[in-house]
């Protein structure tokens, strides 16, 4: 995954293909496009968000694997990891089951769902998803891009 966002280029003839899926407008020519983005939500085989302590890693916690629900969990899963990283354990959320230790030893990916986003311009802006990229993640250690 880039470090900037900006490096995210989506491929022309999918946005293309995308668009007539998305608007007919799109499809007749009708509209023009103002701006296109694509970007990378993560989420996680199971669906379900990875908030904890890593395993194996003194003080190194991670929430992540939000998919496109971050906007909605992230000050929740924010509150929660700030009372681990302060308290030593989460008391607004019952963290066990969204554990990063559920991936130590198996075969659970963390992917990277790549989202385009078509602006026909204000207020219209319209979210299709392209493909999944996975990337296998070791705990410790870094992401592996297959």
């Amino acid at each position: 995954v880039p470090e900037d966002s900006e490096q995210i280029v989506g491929d022309p003839q999918v946005l293309k293909r995308v668009a007539k899926i998305v608007s007919s407008h799109l499809a007749e020519g009708e509209a023009r496009l103002k701006a296109e983005q694509a970007c990378f939500l993560p989420c996680t085989d199971d669906s379900i968000p990875v908030n904890g302590e890593i395993p194996g890693v003194k003080g190194g916690c991670v929430a992540t694997g939000h998919n496109c629900w971050g906007i909605l969990n992230g000050p929740s899963s924010g509150a929660a990891m700030s009372e681990l990283v302060v308290d030593g354990q989460a008391t607004i959320v019952d963290l066990t089951r969204f554990s990063p230790a559920r991936f130590v030893g198996r075969k659970r990916k963390l992917r990277w769902r790549i989202v385009l986003l078509i602006s026909l311009g204000a207020p219209k802006t319209h979210q299709a998803e392209h493909k999944c990229k996975r990337f296998r993640v070791a705990f410790p250690g870094p992401s592996v891009n297959e």
